[in-house]
């Protein structure tokens, strides 16, 4: 499980350093794509795989609700590959699509990271009422 949050640099070839504290469990080669509100989610190999073929098998191509979050998902995603520093090199795609410019936020979601930009986070943040999140997780939603 992932939790916490590291706060990094974008270095200026546009490359991350995982944090230690999540490495062992996210393992070599994971993929990354774009996330929900404009973040990036990072996803073990292994999850990654899973979700791929769960979300390919049996799928009905011919519909938009099916093909959607596929092209996404798939058209910016790639397994990333750490040089010899231990880096990765974020595509300007996913750069553009997250708002990332040089303060990032890596924050633990279960079963992923999402990599923020600190700005995009702090807005976010501010703007959720966390009782309402407490409420609606312990099924008290009103």
């Amino acid at each position: 499980m992932f939790y916490g949050q590291v706060e990094v640099q974008l270095d200026e070839k546009n490359r991350i350093r995982i944090p230690s504290r999540y490495q062992k469990e996210l393992g070599s080669n994971p993929f990354i794509t774009c996330g929900p509100d404009k973040c990036l989610m990072i996803i073990p190999k292994e999850h990654a795989n899973e979700l791929l073929n769960n979300m390919l098998s049996g799928s009905n191509f011919a519909t938009v609700e099916k093909t959607r979050p596929m092209r996404v998902l798939l058209a910016n995603g790639f397994f990333a590959e750490e040089d010899k520093q231990g880096r990765i090199t974020l595509p300007q795609s996913l750069l553009k699509y997250s708002g990332i410019t040089k303060s990032i936020y890596f924050n633990g979601s279960n079963d992923r990271l999402e990599v923020w930009d600190k700005d995009t986070w702090d807005n976010y943040l501010a703007s959720t009422d966390l009782n309402d999140c407490i409420s609606y997780l312990s099924g008290k939603e009103e």
